[in-house]
């Protein structure tokens, strides 16, 4: 099989595999394991060289999915092998002497204490039962029960963990051949080491980051000197079943019975139906590192970068980046291996960093240093050695070139923040249009920082200030994006300090100018959202508002008056039907005289109910144009 010349892997579990060699023969073999068919099958690349072509690519099929397109094996005991080819020519030698003939059944006699087979041969003469204990060879002429015995040998000898893909070429020649399959993720991990700088400002330090690439062989090969390649990035990829075969299921289909059951009818049819700064997410704890011992040599930056020089070229490949490592990979089957990739030192700082969705009382420890263009860090854990010592851990986010990485590798619990909140309201200004008016409210939240430092050092302290959705910093803060802004505030020497932050956001409602209360126009008119005129209107327009609602309840009780009348006027007529005029013309009197006395109520209920409305409807014209006038007296 080809030797592997060059391996990329990726952070997703994919590798792409490059293989190259002479090939003796026009036909060559790659075996790969079963489980990456599909991905090989998807992307497998051939390229022969001194001019030959590549015929064709076979390879062994699995069993169908369908059930029942599934082909039976044929089994390798003597019953079943028999029962397979029951028909087929043999010759059997037994006993000295040669049988012609077709196979027949596998019989078995019982007997008290022996149990003998005998094989069934058919032949010219008759049939011939062979003890099975004296056959010493079956011979099958049939040429088909031959292929079927061979296919169900090489089933049986076949690898269930890989599979062979056969390459045919038009003739022998020098062959390139690729292709993805799965591979573990390689991984990063990083070495943080903090130094100050030589000219001693406060929080200016040397900032050095080697970094580490791990990687396994989990192949059936030994990886030989190859081309190892380690990619960055997240690229679209995903599994698509070539490998195994799926024949689907079709309709069956039977010739219709050509009578009608019934008349035919047929129903009517109607038509018509900024910068991304983060602290690592994992816990941070503080510890505190023993002294060297003095046989050690010490963790120095110059010491780390010279004993393990990044072995790798990085390189940018649009969405991706690639670390080529420089030298040839030799990895034993079964083993894993670790390559430096990154040396990376420039002057940084080390600051205090206080978020209290990452640690509620005290800051973090955290070193910023930005990343030099063209040089992408994958995610890994990190290793921080502060001057010379364990300082902590954190994790390296991934990083693009030229962007600033912040890690917090530790809590200082030497400095303590206290947070506190409150929150006011206030209605910010008043607009009239037509009958709406529009109020502004106005909420304003501050955030209180209490700081207090037990170090013997003043300290510069950063307070990340988490922004919540739609509302506004009126606290100029130094840095800032949508959900976060960064203050620096400067703390004394086991002294004492406070920031205070606010932020507001304004609402604004609509509602109906006659829903306003006199309460509520009296309090625009103390925080003077309103002049003393248009306050005045608008009390005018609060009483012609009471007296609409005060016609409208007399309307409703008006109705119900109606109502009482129409069922009087009902009842009488029911009990002028029955009364005979000639015998009963008294009592039939009355009964008419009531309902002339009903009828009248309710002309006079009728004609009140129109005063009203006509008054109703002359009112609210009022407010209107109150409403109107409103608008305008307010300032542009």
């Amino acid at each position: 099989m080809l030797k592997i010349s060059a391996v990329t892997l990726y952070k997703h579990g994919l590798g792409y595999f490059q293989r190259s060699g002479e090939s003796a023969s026009a036909t060559l073999a790659l075996t790969v394991p079963r489980t990456a068919m599909d991905d090989v099958l998807k992307s497998l690349t051939v390229l022969p060289g001194a001019g030959a072509t590549v015929r064709s690519v076979a390879f062994e099929t699995p069993d169908d999915r369908n059930e029942a397109a599934r082909r039976k094996p044929v089994g390798l005991s003597l019953i079943e092998l028999v029962s397979a080819f029951v028909g087929a020519a043999v010759r059997v030698e037994a006993g000295g002497r040669e049988i012609t003939g077709r196979l027949g059944e596998l019989e078995i006699e019982t007997e008290t204490h022996l149990k003998r087979a005998l094989l069934i041969v058919a032949t010219a003469d008759g049939i011939v039962p062979v003890p099975v204990a004296a056959i010493t060879k079956v011979t099958l002429d049939d040429a088909r029960a031959r292929s079927e015995l061979d296919f169900a040998l090489s089933r049986r000898r076949r690898d269930e963990a890989t599979a062979l893909l056969r390459i045919d070429l038009s003739q022998p020649a020098s062959v390139d051949v690729s292709y993805i399959a799965p591979a573990p993720a390689w991984r990063t991990s990083y070495r943080v080491l903090i130094e100050p700088t030589k000219d001693g400002e406060a929080n200016a330090r040397n900032v050095f980051v080697q970094g580490w690439a791990l990687f396994d062989n989990t192949l059936d090969e030994d990886l030989d000197g190859v081309q190892l390649t380690l990619t960055a990035g997240m690229p679209v990829s995903f599994r698509y079943g070539l490998h195994q075969p799926n024949t689907p299921e079709r309709p069956l289909v039977e010739d219709a019975n050509r009578t009608v059951a019934a008349p035919l009818s047929y129903d009517h049819i109607q038509a018509g139906e900024g910068n991304d700064y983060m602290l690592a997410e994992e816990p941070i704890v503080a510890s505190f590192a023993a002294p060297s011992a003095k046989r050690h040599r010490a963790m120095s930056a110059d010491a780390v970068a010279a004993s393990a020089p990044a072995a790798a070229s990085g390189s940018a490949r649009d969405a991706l980046f690639a670390y080529v490592i420089d030298a040839p990979v030799s990895i034993r089957r079964g083993e894993s291996g670790m390559v430096p990739i990154v040396s990376l030192r420039d002057k940084g700082r080390r600051e205090l960093i206080y978020n209290h969705n990452k640690h509620d009382d005290h800051p973090a420890a955290t070193v910023r240093v930005k990343t030099p263009s063209g040089l992408t860090l994958e995610s890994g854990p990190a290793l921080v050695v502060d001057r010379g010592a364990y300082g902590g851990e954190a994790i390296v986010p991934f990083t693009i070139g030229g962007a600033e990485m912040i890690l917090g590798y530790a809590i200082e619990l030497g400095v303590t923040v206290t947070r506190a909140l409150s929150l006011r309201e206030e209605t910010a200004k008043v607009t009239f249009q037509d009958r709406s008016v529009f109020v502004e409210t106005r909420y304003v939240s501050t955030t209180s920082y209490e700081v207090s430092s037990m170090l013997a050092e003043p300290v510069e302290l950063v307070i990340e200030h988490v922004r919540e959705h739609g509302w506004s910093l009126q606290t100029k803060p130094e840095e800032e994006r949508p959900d976060l802004a960064r203050f620096r505030v400067a703390v004394p020497a086991r002294g004492r300090a406070r920031l205070e932050v606010i932020d507001h956001k304004v609402e604004r409602t609509e509602q109906d100018v006659t829903g306003l209360t006199g309460h509520a126009v009296r309090d625009f008119l103390k925080h003077r959202l309103l002049t003393e005129t248009m306050a005045t209107t608008l009390d005018a327009i609060l009483k012609l508002e009471a007296q609409v609602l005060d016609l409208e309840r007399e309307q409703k009780q008006l109705a119900d008056q109606r109502k009482t009348v129409r069922q009087r006027i009902d009842d009488t007529v029911k009990s002028l039907g029955p009364l005979d005029a000639a015998r009963d013309g008294v009592l039939r009197d009355r009964f008419v005289a009531q309902l002339d006395t009903h009828d009248k109520a309710m002309q006079a209920l009728a004609q009140r109910e129109r005063d009203l409305l006509a008054r109703i409807a002359a009112l609210n014209a009022e407010v209107a144009e109150a409403a109107r006038g409103l608008a305008k007296l307010q300032p542009a």
